[in-house]
């Protein structure tokens, strides 16, 4: 086992990094020359992102730290799930419970079903009620159809309130206009990977939409019941009145069975579950004559798992077999109203209200057949003020009330200072809450003993929360350096400090059983923990001309907690882990890309054994070309071509992948 802190270099590791590096930096050739950046090109402004204070802004106008995966990243980093590209960004860790449950994760504090994050599609937040967190195999959305990802590395509960917790991910997926025509895509492989995506958009000046179809199956691991078989489409349609008034809807459907269990467990045998996942969204922009802006959006979220089987046969209980019941359907409905206002010409702020019910149906879990209701208002505003031409003030805060844990106040402070054209200081400090979810305020769960009892009077008691949970809090203090050391490089750095308090750990309680094979406790939850999580991040990405581009992460985190309850949050994160990505394309259509990603030794709080430092590879060459007219593409993609290495449980190794796939867009 490699010591903490450590990096070591295994013989073939450094040859496939040098390899990674040495494509996307292989001199220009004669057939190159044509394509190099212009002056004009070299000094184009940083891009311009949404998410941090929910105004467009520069990159270096922004409050936080902001990662920016785009379009050209997401396709040549050869991804078949959604959390893969998130090893791209500094400080986050990915690992795979299953083949089919993916675990993202900043900065550690994280079981398997990371609470701790906040994930938006399109302004959607699709973090679930019941259990947390956000089940990215249920997603109804392609990667094809993402425009890109706008990351924010730290709190950012001012802007899109509890549960933006560590970080803040937003998805974006294209216009309905940006693809016209048909498209098809199909991918077959190891694992008994069978990819498909159908695709066609149309429409008039005034309205376009976009309709698409995609399955997804593979084997998992191979090794475990975790195959999954996925069927989704959605659809997205965009208007557009004159000048002022935009209008979109999307919709969307995810199904299919997944596989769980473990052929020896006996209360946990090999089963299936069957996930339904669908949406609906609705967002209207109107721009006022004064410029400003105002929109409202709506939107409907829908998660259901079936999941009913039966145990193996218990002998403690004469051979009889438990029926355990997991069914969970959560809902929500979101409302929301946003209006941008310019305040002279110096100043702009947004401000709106939104209003949200989470609707739950847990009764396996709950204790109760009934669905149980939460509501949640809040009311948000952010103020950019350019005090003078080289210092801008973000101000902004987000107030909440909940009827799990009352009222919350989340406020930033942020002050960015140009230096010189292209070099900017920030500094900024913030809090953020992240309230209970259902699992934790509200559980109530047992195995009836003697299944044809209907009062239940022989019981063990697994979960028994006592409620009245605060919500955790957060106060971050960060510095921020963003500049172009040359006219193709660009560094962001940043160093962090943040104070984590009332976390919410699970323990055993009292609870007396009438019968065994109980052991006299539950599982209860309580605001037991602390944190302090300190460490800095660097990423840098160089771009000599259009088709060529490295970018290089890395994430130094040092975890100081109580550990209370047993969850070894000190463990939690890496101490050290780095991501390097090139590209290069070359003539004839033919492009190389590849990705090496490692992470120090660390704990998953569900999790019992250390996972060792994880390295891992991923390498894609593809060609595109004409064929009668369309646009065509056929690529290669190897995955974790290292040799495999558990990346959540130490049980749990991804196994090597290999496939294949091709793609024909008609215009």
């Amino acid at each position: 086992m490699t010591s903490r802190g450590s990096l070591p270099c295994p013989g073939p590791a450094v040859r496939v990094v040098l390899l990674v590096g040495a494509c996307a930096a292989a001199p220009l050739g004669v057939a190159d020359e044509a394509v190099l950046l212009s002056e004009q090109e070299f000094y184009a402004p940083l891009p311009v992102v949404l998410t941090a204070s929910r105004l467009a802004q520069s990159l270096d106008d922004a409050p936080a730290a902001v990662s920016v995966i785009d379009r050209q990243m997401i396709s040549a980093s050869g991804a078949r799930n959604l959390a893969d590209l998130f090893r791209l960004v500094p400080g986050f860790q990915v690992g795979f419970e299953s083949g089919h449950r993916h675990v993202v994760t900043y900065h550690g504090l994280a079981d398997q079903f990371a609470r701790r994050l906040q994930v938006l599609i399109d302004g959607r937040s699709v973090y679930l009620p019941s259990f947390g967190g956000v089940s990215w195999s249920d997603l109804p959305v392609v990667l094809d159809d993402i425009e890109r990802i706008e990351v924010i590395r730290g709190p950012n509960a001012a802007t899109y309130g509890t549960n933006a917790f560590l970080a803040t991910i937003s998805i974006s997926t294209r216009h309905a206009a940006a693809d016209p025509g048909g498209f098809v895509r199909a991918s077959a492989g190891s694992n008994d990977i069978r990819d498909g995506v159908l695709r066609t958009a149309g429409g008039s000046e005034a309205v376009q939409y976009r309709l698409t179809a995609a399955y997804q199956q593979d084997s998992g691991y191979g090794l475990r019941n975790d195959d999954r078989q996925i069927t989704l489409f959605n659809g997205r349609i965009d208007g557009r009145a004159g000048d002022v008034d935009e209008i979109e809807y999307q919709f969307g459907y995810n199904d299919g069975p997944r596989g769980r269990g473990y052929a020896d467990d006996v209360l946990n045998p090999e089963h299936d579950q069957e996930i339904t996942s669908r949406f609906q969204q609705l967002r209207w922009r109107h721009r006022l004559e004064s410029g400003d802006e105002v929109a409202v959006q709506f939107y409907y979220n829908h998660h259901e798992s079936d999941e009913q089987f039966l145990s193996e046969p218990i002998a403690a209980l004469g051979g009889t077999q438990l029926p355990l019941n997991y069914d969970v359907r959560s809902e929500r409905y979101d409302a929301e109203l946003q209006h941008i206002v310019g305040i002279g010409e110096t100043a702009r702020l947004v401000w709106g209200a939104g209003a949200r019910l989470d609707r739950v149906e847990w009764p396996g879990f709950l204790g109760t057949p009934d669905a149980i209701d939460h509501h949640h208002y809040r009311l948000f505003g952010n103020l950019e003020w350019r005090a003078t031409e080289r210092l801008l003030f973000n101000v902004g805060a987000m107030y909440e009330h909940s009827s799990i844990t009352g009222h919350d106040l989340s406020p930033r402070l942020a002050a960015n200072y140009r230096l010189a054209p292209g070099h900017t200081l920030r500094a900024s400090v913030s809090s953020a809450t992240r309230q209970p979810v259902l699992l934790e305020e509200q559980s109530f769960a047992r195995f009836c003993l003697v299944p044809t009892d209907p009062t239940c009077s022989d019981f063990t008691q697994t979960f028994a929360s006592s409620g009245n949970l605060d919500p955790e809090e957060i106060i971050s203090g960060e510095l921020g350096y963003l500049g172009r050391l040359t006219p193709t490089v660009t560094l962001d750095l940043r160093v962090f400090n943040d104070q984590v308090t009332r976390l919410i750990g699970v323990y055993d309680a009292p609870y007396p059983e009438p019968v065994p094979p109980g052991n006299g406790v539950a599982f209860d939850f309580r605001n037991s923990g602390k944190a302090r999580i300190m460490g800095s991040e660097v990423q840098m990405q160089w771009q000599p001309q259009p088709g060529t581009r490295v970018l290089f992460g890395y994430a130094n985190v040092n975890v100081e907690s109580n550990n209370a309850d047993d969850a070894w949050y000190s463990r939690s994160a890496p101490r050290n882990s780095l991501s390097l990505f090139g590209l290069r394309e070359f003539p004839g259509g033919w492009q190389a890309s590849g990705g090496f990603f490692f992470q120090d030794e660390m704990l998953y709080l569900d999790g019992h054994d250390l996972i060792d430092t994880v390295w891992r590879v991923d390498l894609r060459a593809a060609r595109r070309f004409q064929l009668a007219g369309s646009s065509a593409e056929a690529a290669l993609v190897l995955q974790n071509v290292l040799d495999p290495q558990p990346d959540y449980y130490p049980d749990s190794v991804p196994p090597r992948i290999g496939y294949f796939t091709v793609s024909l867009q008609t215009h």
